[in-house]
Formats: C-alpha cells, structure tokens, sequence
C-alpha cells in the first residue's frame, strides 16, 4: 500500500522525461534528492507501524508517562467474596454489561 502511494511522486519528480514535462504549463524539473527522501520518510512510517504491529501501539511513549493498568481480572479475597453473597445472592452481574459473571464461587472475579 506504501509503495502504491509513492509511485506518483517519485514518477513526477523522479522520472526526467515524464508526461508533464512535455506540456509546458507545468514546468517541474527533475529531484533525485527529493525523491530519496519521500522514500526514507514512508520506510520510517512502515518501520514505526510495523514495531507497533510487534511491540504494541504504546511502545514509544515512556513508562513515566503511561497510566496504570486495570487488572480486571483481580484476586478477591474470601471476605469480598462472602459480602458480595450476602448482598447480591448467588447472581452478580457486570456492571458495564451486565452479563451474569462466570466463576463467583471462586476467587476471581472475571
């Protein structure tokens, strides 16, 4: 998909005798150096899309600036579990979903 973007750019720019240099309304010269660097600027765009296919969309920003994780899957103990019962009977259910929760008897909560 890159390469198909780039074919136009580097055929006006890049090719000296191409089709728009034989009207003379548009006077565009011939740019090696130009397109050297439409080539390195999409290989550095496919490099950064392909670390964040590898290493995850927030690879880049630093540790300092993330915010903690939610564990959604996180450890209840047996008094949570007991007050939970107590409260709602055997059924809880997502709050965001609400979807009856798999798994309320034992300690987790998923």
């Amino acid at each position: 998909m890159s390469a198909t973007r780039l074919f136009l750019p580097l055929y006006v720019f890049g090719c000296p005798k191409n089709f728009l240099s034989a009207m003379p309304i548009f006077p565009l010269q011939y740019h090696p150096n130009l397109c050297i660097a439409l080539v390195l600027w999409m290989g550095a765009q496919v490099g950064v899309l392909l670390l964040q296919r590898y290493w995850g969309p927030r690879f880049f920003v630093p540790a300092m600036f993330l915010p903690v994780k939610y564990n959604y899957e996180r450890r209840m103990d047996a008094d949570q579990l007991s007050l939970l019962r107590l409260n709602q009977g055997d059924e809880l259910d997502c709050v965001i979903c609400m979807v009856r929760l798999v798994g309320f008897g034992s300690c987790y909560i998923s």
